[in-house]
């Protein structure tokens, strides 16, 4: 007998150990556009300036360490994200120099759009693969480990998480206040 696969929506909803797990299962199998889909729905609930630049410079930029697979909606072949993201970056690089420089000045404080990355989101979810393959194959009631192809990760896979993830993007995720990924990966 066949069982359904995993609906990631509603695992997203109720948070708790499936959520970290199937988010340890996805850093693990490198599939980043589920961990993007989670943070976008994080920065919603606060948006600042620092999470919106990091969502950008790690997910959506050309050589991003976690470009989405969903490129049509992101640079080069959709600028719009592009586009949006250039004020927010100039407000974030004059308020790192001030704070570097010591100058006791503040910049007004600047809100970005809680809706920002929606158009991104929106899309991974509908096209990515990744979400299609977790649909399909991740088993809630498995570790992250067992969920993999023969319960162990490749060479590829150990080498995102032990030199990609863990020392570079999960550190900026937290950093700029992401803290619920703190412990995944």
């Amino acid at each position: 007998m066949k069982t359904a696969g995993a609906d990631i929506n509603e695992i997203f909803s109720q948070g708790g150990k499936d959520l970290m797990n199937l988010l340890d299962y996805c850093i693990r199998s490198i599939q980043v556009d589920p961990i993007f889909v989670f943070l976008v729905q994080d920065y919603r609930n606060s948006p600042t300036v620092a999470k919106a630049v990091a969502l950008y410079d790690l997910f959506c930029v050309p050589n991003a360490l976690a470009r989405l697979s969903t490129q049509e909606v992101i640079p080069p072949m959709d600028l719009r994200i592009q586009s949006s993201i250039r004020p927010i970056r100039d407000y974030w690089t004059r308020s790192q120099v001030k704070s570097f420089s010591g100058v006791r000045d503040s910049l007004p404080p600047l809100l970005p759009p809680r809706y920002l990355f929606d158009f991104i989101s929106s899309s991974v979810q509908k096209s990515s693969k990744a979400f299609s393959a977790i649909r399909r194959r991740y088993k809630p009631r498995r570790t992250p480990v067992e969920n993999l192809p023969g319960g162990k990760m490749t060479m590829i896979q150990r080498h995102f998480v032990e030199k990609l993830w863990e020392p570079i993007i999960r550190p900026q995720l937290v950093a700029v206040g992401f803290w619920r990924i703190a412990s995944i990966g």
